[in-house]
Order: C-alpha cells, then structure tokens, then sequence
C-alpha cells in the first residue's frame, strides 16, 4: 500500500529563487519566483525569462486569455530539464495566440503586460 500512490518526479528546472506562483496555458508553464518570471514550453523543453527587470518579493505572474475558451485537451509530459533560449529567440510553435496575455506583477502596485 505505500507505493500505490507514489508518482515519478522530474527536476525541470534550477532557480535562484523560491516560486511564488505557476500557472499554465496549453503546452506552457508560467513560473513566477521571488526574482524573476519564465515562461516554459513543456514540449521543447525550453524556458525563458520575461522581462529584464529583477525584483524582490511575492510577486506573481498569470495568463489571461481573453476569449477563455480553453476547452483543448493537452497531454503535457514532462521529460527532463528544461533548456534555456538566447534572449533574441521566440518560441517557434502554432499554438501562440494573440487573445492570450502574460500578467506580471512589479513591486509599487504596478503590472506588467506581456505576449508570447
């Protein structure tokens, strides 16, 4: 019986910061830390931070889709770690869509609005 509900566990990624909210949207994972915010593709296995600013606190980070017709069933697996892209890359897949924004919060009550 003490195995029956153990699952498998991958480590993903190494941050400087504990996590202070995740999110996700089809194949991506939003992760917010105390110094910084990454978006992940989970299929490609690639991370890259949003913005250029750092900080410091409990400031999370969300998608909003606008048309929030989120209705897809996607298999995420999660198979090792994930691999960063240099700052002038994009994430290269169908899926990025313009009625999904990236809302991140900065210290003084301010949000920072972002696009894939």
């Amino acid at each position: 019986m003490k195995t029956m509900f153990q699952t498998l566990s991958t480590v993903l990624m190494h941050l400087d910061s504990c996590i202070v909210q995740l999110d996700t949207y089809l194949t991506y994972l939003l992760i917010s830390t105390q110094t910084r915010s990454y978006l992940c593709d989970t299929e490609k296995e690639q991370y890259k931070q949003i913005g250029k600013k750092m900080r410091d606190g409990n400031f999370g980070a969300c998608f909003f889709n606008v048309t929030s017709s989120d209705s897809t069933d996607v298999n995420q697996s999660f198979r090792g770690i994930f691999n960063t892209i240099r700052e002038d890359e994009n994430f290269v897949t169908a899926l990025n869509n313009s009625e999904v924004k990236i809302y991140c919060a900065r210290p003084g009550a301010r949000l920072w609005e972002g696009k894939f």
